[in-house]
């Protein structure tokens, strides 16, 4: 691989996992939107475990249309949640049910300090809980020709309002 197309093996492997969890959440999308009687929308699900981002944590329960692809980083591992339409909608008379989840959010703020740190890192944790940023300015989408639209965790000198350090590669 290194030879042929200029990467290593652990390159390759991270490109064709994050590649096929394109594709399946690329028919997932299409399957929802062949069932548009059903659904109007799908809901962003984050693992909501110490290896997820702050980016997925914070955008997860959040709603998009129909016609919105998920905007996902590499090794992301969200998943598309099905929204059905209300009874009414589908014309149907009977009551609602009434099931709101936690949000990414509820979850993490639920965690220990040793597991926020872990998630968050020190630096960020650290900023955070002295109040130098909110955890609605983590999220951070970012764009590329080849890869389309994604979201990451924005970089503590970001938050902090700071130009890139020396070396960095942003």
């Amino acid at each position: 691989l290194r030879n042929a197309y200029g990467m290593g093996l652990t390159k390759a492997l991270q490109i064709s996992r994050t590649e096929t969890l394109r594709a399946y959440r690329t028919a997932t999308l299409a399957s929802y939107q062949a069932n548009s009687d059903v659904l109007n929308g799908w809901v962003r699900s984050s693992a909501k475990d110490d290896r997820v981002c702050m980016a997925c944590i914070l955008l997860d329960g959040t709603e998009y249309r129909l016609d919105e692809p998920m905007p996902e980083h590499v090794s992301g591992r969200c998943s598309l949640i099905p929204k059905t339409k209300t009874f009414a909608e589908m014309g149907i008379d009977a009551p609602e049910p009434t099931f709101t989840p936690d949000t990414g959010r509820d979850w993490f703020e639920r965690q220990d300090e040793a597991t926020q740190r872990k998630i968050m890192g020190s630096g960020k944790y650290d900023a955070w809980k002295d109040g130098r940023f909110n955890l609605e300015d983590i999220p951070h989408k970012t764009h590329s020709d080849v890869w389309g639209d994604s979201w990451t965790p924005a970089p503590l000198y970001e938050l902090l309002g700071e130009k890139a350090p020396v070396g960095s590669y942003q």
